[in-house]
């Protein structure tokens, strides 16, 4: 088993394990409020506070489980479709996507899909506890939904009920940590446009000599401590760092440019997906500048910059199999 299968194994399995906990911390901090119509207090916080969590992640838990081999394969065509873009790249699409997943996917849906899930959950128990699997026991099917689908209904209608409260409570927050949020992925920007630059250089000069490496762990290690300077100097100090983006912008653009024009790699699925990212830098840091009279234009490129990376998922899933 390659390397990379394994990471991507892990992966799943991480993700089995932080998405209750995601939806607990969510139910817990951004749901106090949320009651069931007609029930007590005390049953109201029983079904939001333990069981909601609990259902909100079944969908994904479920889809996760009987996905699990093609979330790995997926996962696994994705690193190798991304593999032209260096590793620092990778971690500022995926810090972008898990703010966007965390904040407005997973809360919307969720409720929803629980529903849906619970069916199928049903389906799959009666499939699991029955001798024969082409004739489900239909009693345990029957029992799961009498159970549980109730509940999730008046959790899902609680839900949505509180659902404007809630969204302006997740927009809030959303805007009152966006300078954070944003800080982050512009510093981290600005950084790998300056290791990007290393990153051409030795990637040229290894098409020219074959024997060159292409020092990326190094390369990560100097955007490491580009980003950690600069942050504290965005965050702690008085220092303007406007000069930085600027640097960062112009080093993107040209990048971009060069890329574009001399096409570096030639297969045509890799170097699409450089060229969506190596675009989306530039946006992204010259959305910096817009910070003063726009959050709606920084949150708008934190958006795109999920939903490239999202579509080149989507690529890897079509592709990726369903197999151990």
């Amino acid at each position: 088993m390659s390397e990379r299968i394994m990471l991507s194994r892990l992966i799943v399995l991480i993700q089995i394990i932080v998405i209750p906990v995601y939806f607990f911390a969510f139910v817990w901090i951004y749901m106090p409020d949320v009651s069931i119509p007609a029930l007590s207090d005390g049953a109201s916080r029983f079904l939001v506070d333990g069981l909601a969590p609990i259902f909100f992640s079944l969908p994904w838990l479920y889809g996760t489980f009987i996905y699990r081999y093609k979330f790995a394969d997926a996962y696994s065509k994705m690193g190798e479709a991304v593999g032209q873009l260096p590793l620092t790249f990778r971690i500022f699409y995926t810090f972008n996507l898990f703010l966007v997943l965390i904040y407005f996917v997973f809360p919307i849906f969720s409720p929803l899909l629980a529903i849906i899930s619970v069916i199928l959950v049903s389906s799959l128990v009666s499939r699991l506890v029955s001798k024969d699997e082409e004739q489900p026991n239909k009693s345990v099917r029957y029992l799961i939904l009498i159970l549980l689908l109730p509940l999730i209904v008046l959790i899902t209608i609680g839900f949505y009920n509180e659902l404007p409260e809630i969204w302006e409570v997740l927009g809030d927050s959303w805007f009152d940590n966006l300078d954070t949020f944003f800080g982050a992925g512009l510093i981290l920007a600005d950084s790998i446009a300056i290791g990007s630059l290393l990153y051409l250089l030795y990637e040229g000069a290894s098409q020219v000599d074959p024997t060159i490496k292409i020092p990326e762990i190094r390369i990560s290690f100097i955007v490491a401590i580009i980003f950690t300077i600069a942050s504290y100097l965005y965050w702690y100090t008085d220092i303007n760092v406007d000069p930085l983006h600027i640097v960062g912008l112009t080093l993107a653009s040209f990048i971009f440019l060069v890329r574009w024009k001399k096409g570096l790699k030639k297969e045509t699925t890799k170097t699409t997906m450089s060229i969506i990212g190596l675009l989306t830098m530039p946006l992204f840091i010259g959305a910096e500048f817009l910070r003063r009279y726009s959050d709606v234009a920084r949150t708008s490129v934190i958006a795109f910059a999920s939903i490239m990376y999202f579509i080149i998922f989507l690529i890897a899933w079509k592709k990726a199999q369903n197999i151990p």
